[in-house]
């Protein structure tokens, strides 16, 4: 279903902070996505499995899950859960038990939505973090305030969101893209596994080559390579991002 942004007005369902570490280590139970949620991570030691696809996650990073998408918790971690409906029912929120079935809401077409990739780091992590407390803190509160608190900071915390993803998009300077290109720098002289820092990445083979390409002017194949192939391109990269050589032209097979 088709969503103009003018009628982008997300409401809050539930707000929670969960501990994973006072439990069994185990996964969790693979689960249906009927809402939209945010997590964010307070403290993360594992991961979720999105589509069957495992995103590892650190303190501050966001996953972003959308109707529809099948998720698997690994612990351990800590985080904020927020779910959120798109169109203002607020009415959802009555009979709403996080993880179980229930009547799907929409999987919105809409730019900004459609935007928010399912792993986000944003800059301002504490500025996020503060937003999801504050929502927590006043979310079964009556009083007009605490109402106001809440539908403000909820608002402030998508524009955040969707500004970071647009951030990201422009510039390919991801954290994800970032992370890789710091590991490369850091094992100059080992081999690099393209297809192992896109597993790290969180990103799509897709995404991940068009931000490297964008962060560092190279090209790299998703393909795994030979020890001395992998070699070049940590020494290419290198080269590049000390800026001694001329990135324009390069191109890592």
């Amino acid at each position: 279903m088709q969503l103009p942004t003018a009628y982008l007005t997300p409401a809050l369902l539930r707000c929670s902070r969960f501990n994973g570490y006072s439990l069994p280590l185990a996964p969790y139970v693979e689960r249906t996505v009927y809402e939209y949620e945010l997590e964010y991570f307070i403290r993360s030691d594992g991961g979720i499995r999105v589509n069957g696809r495992f995103l590892p996650f650190s303190a501050g990073e966001i996953n972003v899950r959308k109707p529809g998408q099948v998720v698997q918790g690994v612990p351990p971690y800590e985080c904020y859960t927020l779910v959120a409906d798109m169109v203002g029912n607020t009415s959802r929120n009555q009979n709403l038990m996080f993880g179980c079935a229930e009547e799907a809401q929409e999987r919105y077409e809409n730019p900004l939505l459609e935007s928010l990739p399912d792993k986000l780091s944003p800059a301002k992590k504490e500025l996020i973090a503060g937003l999801f407390e504050t929502i927590l803190q006043n979310q079964d509160s009556p009083a007009e305030l605490s109402a106001f608190q809440v539908r403000s900071s909820l608002y402030f915390l998508f524009s955040e969101l969707f500004r970071e993803s647009a951030d990201q998009r422009l510039t390919g300077n991801t954290a994800a893209v970032r992370g890789a290109i710091q590991h490369i720098r850091e094992h100059f002289a080992e081999p690099v596994s393209i297809d192992a820092l896109i597993h790290q990445s969180g990103l799509s083979h897709s995404s991940f080559h068009r931000r490297f390409l964008a962060e560092t002017g190279l090209t790299a194949r998703q393909k795994k390579k030979p020890p001395m192939q992998a070699v070049s391109l940590s020494g290419a990269v290198s080269m590049c991002l000390n800026a001694s050589t001329p990135c324009a032209g390069m191109k890592i097979c």
